[in-house]
């Protein structure tokens, strides 16, 4: 169990195993076909950076509540690798050997999360309970002395601070929230790849299922709004964003962007230079004479489309559009 003479996070176990889950998982992605690198692959690694960006965020805070937050939604995001894990073996993107190389990496961090945060809050009990020790009547007058000096020398700065720690609050809850509302239009794209019509929408759940409903939806001050448009047939670019009134004169806004694909739907043999080039991540291709012609019309000789490319010398040249 991580003890209390450690200098940075890196010295955490909790992060060190949480690290080596991460490099796992990259490692292990590489495999994946290529139409997953905005899919799958980007919802793994992302929840796996988050564990240890967490945990790094959660040592650096100075109060065991603040703490105690961060830990928490590393524990979160833990949670998301071991479903998204289970999906990828699911349909046949891991083998056993990797999958439970991987499940037992996961146990490891779970359980260390856990000591962690339960360290934190006895921290918190402990700090809770310091001051109650005996002071001589002398030593209370010159300590309560002392205390009236500091608070008036430092009202401006504490009050000052109150309202910093007011807006990082706001602002880490509206990250959450925009977090939620992109996994959750996840677990609607895994219901249904049909139900993600383009639009602006909000957030709503029916039998426990999340659900697009209206155009936003209101979590105490934060408005949240999801906006589907559509990439292609089997993709779909999904951004969430939460804003709020921070004060009278000032609003504050936090938003993020994923692109989704159909992952439940194989993809098919292109059969063209333009269906290849799509596929390759680019927006259209078109067969050309030769890679100078690509570089003359701002296009990218993609040679792996050459084989598409047969009506002649004269457009044997497959080039991709950005």
């Amino acid at each position: 169990m991580d003890n209390e003479k450690i200098k940075s996070y890196k010295d955490l176990n909790t992060w060190k195993n949480g690290h080596e889950l991460v490099l796992q998982i990259y490692k292990i992605t590489k495999k994946f076909p290529k139409e997953e690198q905005f899919g799958l692959v980007s919802q793994i690694c992302r929840a796996a950076v988050s564990i240890t960006s967490n945990i790094a965020e959660g040592f650096s805070r100075r109060l065991p509540k603040d703490k105690a937050h961060f830990y928490s939604m590393a524990k979160g995001s833990l949670t998301e690798v071991d479903n998204q894990i289970l999906i990828a073996k699911d349909v046949g993107y891991i083998n056993d050997s990797d999958f439970n190389k991987i499940g037992s990496q996961i146990e490891i961090v779970g359980r260390l999360l856990t000591g962690l945060l339960k360290v934190t809050q006895h921290s918190k009990f402990n700090i809770q309970n310091s001051s109650q020790q005996g002071f001589s009547l002398v030593e209370v007058i010159l300590a309560s002395a002392v205390f009236v000096l500091l608070v008036t020398a430092f009202v401006g700065a504490y009050l000052y601070g109150q309202e910093s720690t007011a807006l990082a609050g706001s602002r880490a809850r509206a990250t959450f929230l925009v977090e939620e509302g992109l996994e959750a239009v996840r677990n609607i794209r895994d219901s249904s790849f049909e139900n993600l019509i383009d639009g602006t929408y909000g957030l709503a759940t029916t039998s426990n299922q999340w659900n697009l409903s209206g155009s936003s939806d209101t979590v105490g001050v934060f408005t949240r709004q999801i906006t589907v448009a559509t990439v292609d047939e089997n993709r779909k670019t999904v951004s969430c964003s939460v804003s709020w009134q921070q004060n009278p004169q000032r609003n504050g806004s936090v938003s993020l962007t994923s692109r989704l694909t159909n992952w439940q739907k194989s993809a098919s043999t292109p059969v063209s230079c333009n269906e290849h080039t799509i596929q390759e991540g680019y927006s259209a291709g078109t067969c050309r004479a030769n890679s100078q012609q690509c570089a003359n019309n701002g296009e990218t000789y993609l040679s792996t489309g050459d084989v598409y490319c047969t009506d002649g010398a004269s457009v044997d040249t497959c080039c991709a559009l950005p």
